[in-house]
């Protein structure tokens, strides 16, 4: 059931307070609820003034979010945020903002979670068998192969052979 609003910034508002949008998803939303561009650009105008509406903002607790919950390739990062319609300009920005090593460390703590998990004995004969399953995983997550080869072969080493304290 579609509602009636009386102005497009109280259509705006009423969407945003659900969960944080991007000015591409709250454009979206009004030109379903039938209100004109004139309208839709003045409602977006003022929310970005009032700070309701940010994509910057919006990109950097995506990103953060994400990067909490799990570890996750740069390429996986831009491409959800490309789905969210944020301009690339904000994406690259963002992204750029991360560590410069920010894919392999990401890439190694996947790769020590998966050992830890699957839990091989170091003469296990299957080792090379996990080592190209984790190997594809990953690449399939987004990391380039450097970091995925050079992440996976130091995190079997860290699995194997753990710091004496």
């Amino acid at each position: 059931m579609k509602k009636h609003y009386d102005s497009a910034v109280t259509a705006a508002v009423d969407y945003l307070s659900y969960k944080e949008r991007t000015e591409q998803q709250v454009r979206i939303k009004l030109r379903e609820y039938g209100f004109d561009e004139k309208d839709i650009d003045e409602a977006i105008a003022e929310l970005a003034d009032s700070l309701l509406l940010d994509d910057s903002d919006y990109a950097h607790c995506f990103v953060q979010s994400k990067l909490a919950q799990k570890p996750q390739s740069l390429r996986s990062l831009r491409s959800k945020m490309k789905s969210r319609k944020l301009p690339d300009c904000i994406i690259e920005q963002e992204l750029l903002a991360l560590p410069e090593n920010s894919d392999y460390e990401n890439a190694y703590a996947e790769s020590l979670t998966f050992f830890r998990c699957m839990n091989p004995t170091e003469g296990d004969a299957d080792i090379k068998k996990l080592r190209e399953k984790l190997m594809r995983r990953l690449i399939n997550h987004g990391y380039c192969y450097d970091d995925v080869k050079s992440a996976v072969r130091q995190a079997e080493y860290d699995f194997f052979h753990p710091e004496q304290e």
